[in-house]
């Protein structure tokens, strides 16, 4: 795999999973947690998400992440979508190898023991898709943006032209 080609794919997954992963950090996660009628669990899981490194994780990395977007010259090849299920498969994967090895679920929603964990992976595999979709949407927004600024640009130019 070429060097470019390795580059549109880390940026194609790490957008869209960046995103994922702080919209379900702060939408689904905490207020799970927060329901949580153990105190002392959610003492742990606060201590947990309100810190200096969770905040960079969980917030600040998709702030430098949409910078990527909007700012790179990074193109967008429809190819790169089949890597988006694997790379989703993949972390299914992990997360039933990290359990077999440490004996619990990093997040209460990929519990595999509950009756609804099929449905949970299912969706987990939908999202991922819908935040590709929503990374697509948001590249085709910045060259829009782009295309409109040049011909603005083209527009000023001509009329500069004609002034002279």
């Amino acid at each position: 795999m070429e060097c470019g080609t390795q580059k549109q794919l880390k940026s194609a997954v790490a957008q869209q999973t960046v995103l994922i992963v702080d919209t379900l950090t702060w939408t689904l996660l905490w207020p799970m947690l927060k329901r949580n009628p153990d105190p002392e669990r959610l003492a742990f899981f606060a201590h947990q998400l309100f810190n200096f490194t969770s905040y960079n994780q969980h917030g600040f990395n998709c702030v430098l992440m949409l910078g990527e977007l909007f700012l790179n010259s990074i193109p967008f090849y429809p190819y790169l979508l089949g890597f988006v299920g694997l790379w989703t498969c993949s972390y299914g994967i992990w997360a039933f190898i990290n359990f077999s090895s440490s004996g619990k679920w990093m997040y209460p929603f990929l519990d595999a023991t509950q009756p609804w964990a099929p449905f949970a992976y299912l969706g987990l595999f939908v999202v991922h898709w819908v935040f590709f979709a929503l990374v697509i949407l948001l590249l085709h927004i910045k060259y829009w943006v782009l295309q409109y600024i040049q011909k603005s640009r083209n527009r000023v130019e001509v009329q500069m032209a004609k002034v002279e």
